[in-house]
């Protein structure tokens, strides 16, 4: 239940970040989140982004590039919060982790953290770094996926701006169920620990899912991203929130 919540947030945060007057049921828009992510499982990461939504576009009228924009936009800010949340962590909390481990874990997080402090400005002054992004992608050698990129970049910034001039409040709406989505997977592992009886580090714990899920940006890449997903889950658990190997892998 607590898993499956956290695609609830997943929904509300994406209809927060959709043009006015669109406001589709929670429960439909669940549905279509759930889809794209099977797709994620056969496919690389950017077609079941694409596939989310072009089916909310067919079902609600939407403009495919709004539905494409608000969606990653959506997604922008869930990956913002849980990259500054695991750094946070790190910063904050003591973590057992071995001292062979200790500089590569360090590092993560520094990146990672620099990674969502980023993003977090990328949002917060979308026509700021619109030329900027424009500029550098210029230089990606495969001029065809050069120009797809550059025409995403100004469609997702066209519907950051539009939020924050018309509907700055729905940003605080979406980092709110970006932090539901969050808390409820963390519950839900928590869950499976306490299932198998096993001693864990919850502030570890917690750092192993959200870097994780930052650092999952990278996997989409492929297909089948969450069996990378699940091998640096795994690594995590055993290495940051003291859970023994038998029950990090059975967790996982």
């Amino acid at each position: 239940l607590s898993m499956s919540f956290a695609f609830v947030c997943m929904a509300a945060r994406w209809r927060s970040m959709m043009p006015s007057p669109h406001h589709p049921p929670l429960g439909e828009l669940t549905g279509l989140i759930c889809a794209g992510l099977l797709l994620n499982y056969a496919a690389p990461g950017p077609v079941g982004e694409v596939g989310a939504a072009w089916f909310a576009h067919k079902r609600y009228k939407l403009r495919l590039e709004d539905s494409l924009a608000s969606g990653v936009s959506a997604r922008l800010i869930g990956l913002m919060t849980t990259s500054i949340l695991g750094f946070g962590i790190w910063l904050l909390f003591p973590l057992p982790i071995t001292s062979e481990l200790e500089s590569l874990i360090t590092l993560a997080a520094i990146l990672i953290g620099i990674g969502g402090a980023t993003i977090a400005l990328i949002a917060a002054f979308p026509d700021w770094w619109e030329p900027r992004l424009l500029s550098l992608i210029k230089w990606f050698p495969i001029k065809k996926w050069s120009q797809k990129l550059q025409s995403a970049v100004q469609k997702v910034t066209a519907a950051l701006v539009r939020v924050l001039k018309h509907h700055p409040s729905r940003y605080g709406w979406a980092v709110f169920w970006s932090l539901g989505a969050h808390t409820s997977v963390t519950i839900g592992i928590i869950f499976a620990a306490l299932a198998l009886g096993c001693d864990y580090n919850l502030a570890g714990l917690a750092f192993t899912y959200t870097i994780t899920t930052a650092s999952a940006v990278l996997l989409f890449a492929f297909p089948g991203s969450y069996l990378g997903w699940d091998a640096l889950f795994f690594g995590l658990l055993v290495s940051t929130a003291g859970i023994p190997t038998a029950d990090a892998a059975a967790i996982a």
